[in-house]
């Protein structure tokens, strides 16, 4: 059958194209305004040059059902409005040229990509997409997924119930296309729903992606060879040090522990080499010695408590001294969350 077209047509009531519909070309209604349903339940779309089903622009007033489409072509719905469900159950997608499927800045009460959802080739486009709520029943994500920009209520099915499962479909993201905000958002639904420590978890893996990008594009007065490896390097080390001391701002309990480690081996290092017997000033307490020296609010000790010997243990404990205030710093800023603005 050859293809459908109703390019900008205004419909009062239901599109029904059902019945193992078969069309060799575009099915196409850019523009078009459907008060009722588009139901294309069971249909077989076949366009290997271009759009197998164009809605570009769309408005439909009581949703679309493709629930067992096969589309060898692109599927397309930017800019659509759909009111209703976005029903892709069951569906076959297929594009070995590009976009197998593309909802770029759609507006969708409910998008269903549910049971046995496949795209066999091609990218899903969802950039700028804002999605009521998004019901997935499969852990197996797209090939490849743009989702910059998308905005999302909430999520169905194994996104919500395994945050394992959101990271692997945002981790289809090209590198070329990586931004932050996908991450975020899926986040932000975490937290709408009671998930506080799954939320964490999404923005954690965000700040992970974004650590290998740090330092690609120094400022310009640094932007120059040898001196770009350099600062690129620095600032790689940095963060992998914010990492490990703090979990990139998330996890305040790693800069304090890390904080008690120091003072724990600036306590050891003391007991072990510090002064001992008669050369001990009276009363020393080489762990308390440690504490002190090393964690700030704790560094009121007696003026007669002091380690100038040997050199070594003196130079350790100004270094571990100040591994200290930076621990303490990392703490405070994370318990505030000032270290993860932005």
């Amino acid at each position: 059958r050859s293809s459908e077209l109703l390019a900008g047509a205004t419909v009062d009531g239901d599109v029904t194209l059902k019945g193992n519909l078969t069309a060799t070309g575009a099915v196409r209604f850019p523009g078009a305004t459907i008060h009722g349903q588009l139901v294309m339940t069971d249909a077989t779309l076949t366009n290997e040059t271009g759009d197998s089903l164009t809605l570009d622009g769309a408005v439909i007033a009581g949703g679309a059902c493709l629930r067992n489409l096969t589309a060898i072509g692109e599927v397309r719905f930017p800019g659509a409005t759909i009111h209703g469900q976005l029903v892709m159950t069951d569906a076959t997608l297929t594009n070995k040229t590009g976009e197998a499927l593309t909802l770029q800045a759609a507006k969708i009460d409910q998008l269903w990509l549910t049971e046995a959802f496949t795209v066999t080739a091609g990218t899903v486009n969802l950039v700028f997409a804002d999605i009521g709520i998004l019901h997935t029943h499969r852990r197996q994500p797209p090939p490849e997924l743009y989702l910059t920009g998308w905005r999302l209520g909430s999520i169905f099915g194994p996104l919500m119930n395994d945050p394992q499962a959101a990271i692997s479909w945002l981790n289809t993201v090209p590198k070329s296309a990586f931004a932050v905000q996908p991450w975020h958002e899926v986040a932000a639904v975490y937290e709408r729903n009671g998930k506080p420590a799954e939320a964490k978890l999404l923005r954690y893996q965000a700040a992970k992606q974004v650590s290998p990008r740090i330092g690609e594009q120094p400022p310009p007065l640094l932007d120059h060879k040898g001196v770009r490896a350099v600062y690129r390097g620095s600032a790689q080390a940095l963060r992998w040090l914010y990492k490990i001391f703090a979990g990139y701002g998330y996890y305040p309990m790693w800069a304090g522990i890390w904080l008690i480690g120091f003072c724990a081996l600036a306590g050891l290092l003391v007991y072990l080499w510090g002064p001992v017997g008669v050369a001990a000033p009276p009363g020393f307490n080489p762990w308390l010695y440690g504490l002190a020296t090393v964690a700030p609010p704790m560094s009121i000790i007696p003026t007669s408590w002091s380690v100038t010997d040997p050199l070594w243990l003196a130079w350790a404990l100004v270094g571990l001294k100040g591994l200290g205030w930076v621990q303490t710093g990392l703490l405070l800023g994370t318990l505030t969350g000032l270290l993860k603005k932005g």
